[in-house]
């Protein structure tokens, strides 16, 4: 196993601009665990808001490859790829049809399709969630578990929240996607960084062992 150190530092550093974006952004907007529906927030202009969404999005799309690219690295079960895989092309799609389908279909066929965009991502993410628990190298299957747990319990309260709000108004599981979509990310924040310090352990251990290897083949002179 060999791990590429700019490859995870890139990751890294991708992920620590994710995090710290995200708290940025619960600060400079106030939020709250707890929607809070009488709540004011500092407003930013159209164009600003989304600029913000598409990079953390962008952000969050580069770190699931990175992902994926650690469980190619540490040998992981091919079968495990499928899960960031199938979540990225449920992903893509709804991204393009997002952008597309408001202009072939309007009313009531556009709402059934963005219910069933919604269904199709929450499927995807739960097989994601299996997939990442089958992860079995101990170096790094505590990490995908903990990020597996806290992907899971926040698309499951964010899904099912509004629906308990609504139907037994049950106002503590209103939970706020916007403070809590950055969360999960700390957990790959520490495997990027363990990943990244194994990789360096690894250039050390060759840098070393290169003058052993020339000592080695270095004889005497006959006289």
């Amino acid at each position: 196993m060999k791990i590429d150190k700019r490859t995870a530092l890139f990751f890294l550093i991708v992920n620590i601009i994710l995090v710290v974006s995200g708290v940025g952004k619960v600060f400079y907007f106030h939020e709250t665990l707890i929607r809070d529906l009488n709540h004011s927030r500092p407003q930013l202009n159209q164009i600003g808001y989304a600029v913000v969404l598409a990079a953390q999005g962008i952000a969050a799309l580069v770190l699931y490859i990175g992902l994926l690219w650690i469980i190619r690295v540490f040998k992981e079960q091919k079968w495990i790829w499928s899960g960031i895989i199938v979540f990225l092309v449920v992903q893509l799609r709804m991204f393009i049809s997002v952008l597309v389908v408001p202009y072939l279909l309007k009313g009531r066929g556009y709402l059934e399709l963005l219910h069933l965009f919604r269904l199709l991502f929450e499927v995807s993410v739960a097989y994601m969630v299996v997939t990442f628990f089958a992860v079995s190298n101990r170096v790094i299957r505590v990490f995908f578990w903990c990020f597996a747990v806290l992907i899971g319990l926040n698309n499951l309260l964010v899904y099912l929240g509004p629906k308990l709000y609504d139907n037994f108004s049950i106002h503590w599981l209103l939970i706020n996607p916007n403070f809590t979509f950055w969360i999960p990310w700390v957990a790959s924040l520490a495997l990027f960084a363990r990943v990244f310090n194994l990789a360096k352990e690894q250039l050390l251990q060759r840098e070393g062992s290169a003058p052993a290897e020339q000592a080695s083949t270095f004889t005497e002179p006959e006289e």
